[in-house]
């Protein structure tokens, strides 16, 4: 063999046959029927049997493309041959390595992208060994034969739904001209005007609509057709999503058979998911467009293979947040708090299994999602049966608003995740959450039902809406990264009803933040806790002078220009949290902000010690360690 000659696809098949023996002969499992079967590549592939499991083994040398796009031609090879699929992407430059080094240093070979979609694992994995891959993928088959249930990464289910998402956006841009798919689309979302005045950058009105819209219907389709799928799988055995035997032939009625199999039972139990869902799809029909189908079938066959049902359910929501692609998430950044800004804040404010919480202003529901973990984490441990929590915090404990419509449907999609079998509808409103609190009356109404086409759909929200009673201080906890929209950009309308309803206690040129903040002491139970992201506007200079005093000392302003305190309660500063690493919390944001629990006391002596945290590590390198973060911050109160 010639020192000479570079590595190739068919070089790398005996070593990592070498290789999967020895996984075999250490995992004590049977690795054979070896053989080379041709699927039409150029050259054939290896098929293998592991533990009696056939496997086909596909091995590329070149540059990484979309997960989607490696899953919809390749999976279909292997189940034409009745097996799994172990799919190994190597970087080019392993052809730069000799054929006789490449064998010394097989198991330390990186390889790129790792997919493997077999009956017990659906998982992709970057930036592995291929030892570490071989290792993984016979771990993965011990562990099913122990539990039975396939291990699912749900990454690998975020990563689709990330790239479907970047794909129908990028097509629903071009029909930014036609009118009926602007009407239907702006029926569905809400008000542009209230969104593009929380936008940081100044944009044209056309390019919001064209940019932002786009994004937000094609994350709506992704989750919903996903929601449909994992409802449907997980209530009744079988998924009410139409079959896709290929991802490169889509049938001509694709949209005709989604709609005929949503609008059955699936539909009844989940309608205040589904029913908005379904006018989305009705808008996608109405497109007619042949590309539109192919990439909702290629993400429907996704589905098939990847079986998110077997997700664990603590991990659902996880696929929700992960879902959303990096400039979609910037685009939409005002609705969006960072994943574990939101559990890190989440788990330095709620106490208890059993306690009330709102977020007035929940946008996408990150943060109540994140609550609603805790929540649950502290249920499990009392031994609460997890479906009785999951009912009990939806319909009673846990309560969203938000000015914009989309921002209802993406925190009930959210929500209802949590534990998707379930089908209890999420106390989520399309309103506004500071008219709401400062609304407030002892005792709080009952929730009204449903309705169905698209404008009595929209007419029954406001509804919903105008008959939400919230209970005054009847929430331990309120919970919120409210807008920072600095005041001369919110519409001259909504300013004047703002000073009408809090212009004694907010003053000056104070930003949006500050009537949510201001309005919340209305509905926080005496000791009860507000925890926001809050800008740094709250904690220097004089135009926030009037809520600090307001929230912190009880203190009004009176007719004379003099500060009075008129209050039986303050506001103690807690916990403060900021970052030296990175300049916000909020997904996007160009201006500083910081974590902020407060406690509601009678007197700020009963809470007289405050905790200032400065993180130095970027949000990413804590996932995963927000509880135990959290737990050292709270044991030095």
């Amino acid at each position: 063999m010639s020192s000479r000659e570079r590595v190739t696809e068919r070089s790398l098949y005996p070593l990592i046959m070498r290789l999967f023996n020895s996984a075999g002969a250490r995992y004590s499992i049977k690795i054979s029927g070896v053989q080379e079967v041709s699927t039409g590549g150029a050259f054939p592939d290896i098929l293998l049997s592991i533990d009696g499991h056939k496997v086909l083994v596909q091995v590329k040398i070149d540059g990484v493309s979309k997960l989607l796009e490696d899953l919809a031609k390749t999976y279909p090879l292997a189940r034409n041959l009745g097996a799994g699929l172990l799919l190994l992407l190597f970087p080019p430059n392993v052809r730069e390595i000799s054929v006789v080094e490449v064998e010394k240093v097989a198991p330390s070979l990186k390889v790129a992208r790792a997919l493997i979609l077999t009956g017990w694992a659906s998982e992709h994995i970057e930036g592995a060994t291929l030892s570490q891959v071989v290792d993984s993928t016979v771990e993965s088959l011990l562990e099913y034969v122990k539990v039975g249930v396939p291990k699912v990464n749900y990454l690998t289910v975020a990563q689709v739904a990330r790239e479907v998402v970047e794909e129908l956006s990028s097509l629903l841009r071009r029909y930014a001209g036609v009118q009926t798919y602007l009407d239907q689309a702006q029926a569905i979302i809400g008000r542009f005007d209230l969104y593009t005045s929380m936008l940081s950058e100044f944009v044209e009105k056309d390019e919001v609509m064209r940019i932002y819209m786009a994004d937000i219907i094609a994350y709506i389709t992704v989750l919903g057709l996903l929601f449909a799928h994992l409802a449907s799988t997980k209530r009744y055995g079988r998924s009410a999503l139409p079959y896709i035997d290929s991802p490169f032939q889509p049938p001509e009625n694709l949209f005709d058979e989604m709609e005929k199999s949503l609008s059955s039972q699936l539909k009844r139990e989940y309608s205040f998911i589904l029913e908005p869902f379904l006018h989305i799809l009705t808008l996608l029909k109405n497109l007619s467009s042949d590309i539109m189908r192919s990439h909702i079938a290629r993400y429907l066959y996704a589905i098939q293979i990847l079986k998110p049902e077997h997700v664990r359910e603590e991990l659902l929501g996880r696929v929700y947040q992960e879902g959303l692609p990096p400039e979609t998430r910037k685009n939409l950044g005002a609705f969006f708090t960072n994943p574990v800004a939101a559990r890190l804040l989440a788990y330095l404010s709620v106490d208890s299994w059993d306690e009330k919480i709102l977020d007035p202003a929940c946008g996408s529901g990150t943060l109540l999602a994140s609550a609603y973990e805790v929540k649950m984490e502290k249920a499990l441990a009392r031994k609460l049966d997890r479906r009785e929590a999951h009912r009990q915090f939806l319909r009673e404990h846990v309560t969203g608003i938000d000015v914009m419509q989309f921002a209802k449907e993406l925190t009930s999609i959210n929500l209802a995740l949590q534990e998707v079998e379930m089908p209890v509808e999420p106390k989520v409103f399309w309103g506004d959450g500071v008219e709401k609190m400062i609304a407030a009356i002892p005792g709080s109404g009952e929730d009204p039902p449903q309705q169905v086409p698209l404008y009595a759909w929209l007419r029954r929200s406001m509804e919903k809406y105008s008959e939400l009673q919230l209970e005054k201080e009847g929430y331990h906890l309120v919970i919120m990264n409210p807008p920072f929209t600095r005041r001369e950009r919110i519409p001259e309308g909504e300013r004047e009803r703002l000073d009408k309803m809090l212009g004694s206690i907010v003053k000056g040129k104070v930003g949006y933040w500050a009537y949510f903040f201001a309005a919340a002491d209305n509905v926080i139970k005496l000791g009860g806790k507000l925890a926001s992201v809050t800008p740094e506007e709250f904690f220097a200079g004089g135009s926030a002078e009037s809520v600090r005093r307001y929230l912190l000392k009880g203190e009004t302003m009176d007719k004379s220009g003099d500060w009075c305190r008129t209050l039986s309660r303050v506001y103690a500063p807690q916990i403060i949290v900021k970052s030296s690493v990175e300049i916000a919390f909020s997904e996007g944001a160009h201006y500083r902000d910081y974590l902020l629990v407060l406690r509601k006391s009678k007197d700020i002596k009963e809470h007289d010690r405050c905790v200032v945290v400065t993180l130095r590590k970027k949000l990413e390198e804590l996932m995963g360690r927000e509880k135990e973060i959290a737990e050292n911050i709270r044991s030095m109160l």
